[in-house]
Order: structure tokens, then C-alpha cells, then sequence
């Protein structure tokens, strides 16, 4: 950190709201401005861009007309100026700045290599990406528009979003390209529905780039448009060469501590997700087979990629962990022996699902 309270952008670690220091960079690129429903259903305006200073680049998100007009005019004179940013807000690799965020203009020039420079501009530009190859050599997030063959359909099925607590429809498919390279696709709430079929042949616009246990996919979003398309004489077939996907191998590390253990009673149905029950029944399936589960963060240490995660897992528990073999004490206790032992884990990006086994 150099300055008074000034935090570069390689220094950045996760926090809700960031008001003791301040970041400073040039806004080299911005999208057009779109309307976004939040997950309380209140609607504002929000532009997506990205902030440079000279260890690096992030994502910056613009909340409100306040910010997004700073943002325009930072992005127009981005070659004499930079943005000063205090009471932002910071999580998942991007920056927020809300009408709450203190914006100033900076007549100072931070030094923007060349390559970090087009790197931005080309990251997520219409067509950019646009083969299987080229997404599993993008970074996360980056702009994906992309025509395919269906080789794979997968049933629908419903997910939760932890953050939101909403359930939404989901659908997997696999799709290959003029190289019969292949993806899977993530599918979410009416885009889940589509009438797909294997061998149809589709366009895929306004997509993104996503991750899962160091395998790259697609996921859409609320702007990703879908296209049924005639029949295309490059893209044969699926049965021609329908290989498995390769299956990801799991990260592994050491679980370091265990905190915020909640237990309760969650259904046992394996698409309810270990719903709580309330009143004795699962709001999702209104049965009421139960079993003790339990909410608990999970600190694990990845020793060789050096790095430390901390995971909220939701599982139910085995048969000789329920209230009848168990107490309460007992029970946590049980959990807490977990500190130290080596584990391979398998956390979605999204958040609604995860689990945990343990290496012998």
C-alpha cells in the first residue's frame, strides 16, 4: 500500500464496504448502461467496466446514475485523468460503486502497460470468443458468443441460490463446435425450458465464460440470447463423436478450522437440497422425512497452490449422527474433529451446492 490509505488493486481482499482506504485507476473500458433487478426486486441502473492502475486490472461495477455518469466521463478521458474511489464496496474479484461511493476525478496518469491495456478492450467484445478452444483459455466472466451442435441434453431439475434463497429451473447441455471440441452450457429459469433436442443446432449470444473445479463452461445470464438455427453441413452430427466429458479432479487441502455450525432438520430428499423443514415439512416437496443436517463454514488450506478457502457446506449427516445415537454436544464435537483432517471438496461457483470427502 503507498499513499494515504491508497490500496492498489493487487492488494484488494474480500470486504463488504472499504472506507478507510481508497483505490485510484484509469476506467479503460465501459459497457452500456442496463437495468438490473436486485434480488429484493428493486430496479436500478447499472454499467460494468473495468479499473486499471499499475499492478493490474478489475472488474468495477457502477451502481445508480451518481456513478455511472462518473464512470462515462472517466472512461472518456481515461488517457488524462484517473478515478479516486473511497466507501466502495468489494467481493468476488470485482468492485462495486454505488451512489454511497465517494467518486473524484485525479489529474494523474498511472502507468498502463500496453498489453494490460488491450487485454481489457479485447476481454469481452462481441464474437471475441466464439470456439470451445478459445473458453478454455479465457479468463472467468469474459463474453462468449458461440454456434454449436447439441450432442448431450440433460433433465431439468431446480436449484437454490444460497445468497437468494430462489429456486430456479436448470438444465444442462453439451454442445461441440465446427472442431467438435465440446462444453457444457448452464441453462437457468425460463431458458432452462427451451425445447431442446440432440443434434439441433443453436447460437448462443451475450454468454459468459464460467468455472467450475478448474473446468471452464458456459453459463448464461439474463441478457444471453438463444437461437435455434438450420442445420449446419460443418457441425456432423453428435452420435459421430460423442465422447465422455473428462471428469474434473477435485481440489484437495486440509480443513484449518470449522465456525458457524448450525444444525437443524433438513429433508432428505435429494432435490431439496437440505431444505429446513418448517412446522415438520419441506417447503419445497411438503413431505416431512427428515434428518439432522447442519450449516458450517470450512476454512481449507490448498498447500499446493497455496491458497486458503473458506467454504459454507450444507449436508445432512449419517445415520449414527442423528439426534437418537448422538447429543447436541456430541454431535459438535464430532464436527469439530474434522480440524486437520485432509479432504478433497467440490464447491460451485454459484453456491447452491456443496461436498466435502474425506482422503484416506
Amino acid at each position: 500500500m503507498d499513499g494515504a490509505g491508497r490500496k492498489k488493486l493487487n492488494e484488494i481482499q474480500d470486504d463488504s464496504t472499504l472506507s478507510t482506504t481508497f483505490l485510484m485507476g484509469h476506467v479503460i473500458k465501459l459497457e452500456e448502461t442496463r437495468q438490473h433487478t436486485s434480488n429484493q426486486g428493486k430496479n436500478t441502473q447499472r454499467a460494468t467496466g473495468y479499473l486499471a492502475d499499475e499492478t493490474g486490472y478489475k472488474e468495477i461495477v457502477f451502481i445508480g446514475e451518481k456513478a455511472i455518469n462518473a464512470a462515462k466521463v472517466a472512461n472518456r478521458k481515461q488517457n488524462t485523468i484517473c478515478l479516486k474511489i473511497q466507501d466502495y464496496g468489494y467481493s468476488k474479484s470485482t468492485i462495486y460503486a454505488s451512489s454511497l461511493t465517494n467518486l473524484q476525478f485525479m489529474k494523474q496518469i498511472l502507468t498502463i502497460s500496453p498489453e494490460m491495456r488491450q487485454q481489457i478492450l479485447s476481454r469481452n467484445l462481441p464474437g471475441n470468443i466464439d470456439s470451445v478452444i478459445k473458453i478454455h483459455s479465457s479468463p472467468v466472466k469474459s463474453r462468449v458468443d458461440i454456434k454449436g451442435k447439441i450432442v448431450k441434453v440433460h433433465s431439468k431439475s431446480q436449484r437454490t441460490i444460497r445468497s437468494s434463497q430462489k429456486t430456479l429451473d436448470f438444465r444442462e447441455i453439451v454442445i461441440k463446435d465446427k472442431s467438435s471440441q465440446k462444453v457444457k452450457v448452464s441453462l437457468w429459469a425460463e431458458r432452462a425450458n427451451l425445447p431442446f433436442k440432440t443434434n439441433d443446432t443453436l447460437s448462443l449470444t451475450k454468454a459468459t465464460v464460467a468455472e467450475y473445479n478448474s473446468t471452464k463452461y458456459i453459463n448464461t445470464n439474463n441478457e444471453t440470447d438463444i437461437k435455434f438455427l438450420p442445420d449446419d453441413e460443418e457441425l456432423s452430427d453428435a452420435e459421430s463423436t460423442d465422447e465422455p466429458l473428462e471428469t474434473p479432479k477435485l481440489p484437495q487441502g486440509t480443513i484449518t478450522s470449522v465456525s458457524s455450525v448450525n444444525i437443524y432438520s433438513g429433508c432428505i430428499q435429494p432435490k431439496c437440497y437440505n431444505k429446513k423443514l418448517i412446522n415438520g415439512k419441506c417447503p419445497k416437496c411438503n413431505e416431512s422425512n427428515e434428518a439432522n443436517a447442519v450449516d458450517l463454514y470450512m476454512n481449507i488450506s490448498n498447500v499446493q497452490k497455496k491458497v486458503f478457502t473458506q467454504v459454507m457446506f450444507s449436508l445432512l449427516l449419517s445415520q449414527d449422527m442423528q439426534p437418537s445415537t448422538m447429543t447436541s454436544d456430541a454431535l459438535e464435537d464430532a464436527i469439530l474433529d474434522l480440524i486437520g483432517q485432509k479432504v478433497s471438496y467440490d464447491v460451485h461457483p454459484n453456491g447452491f451446492f456443496s461436498k466435502i470427502s474425506l482422503l484416506t
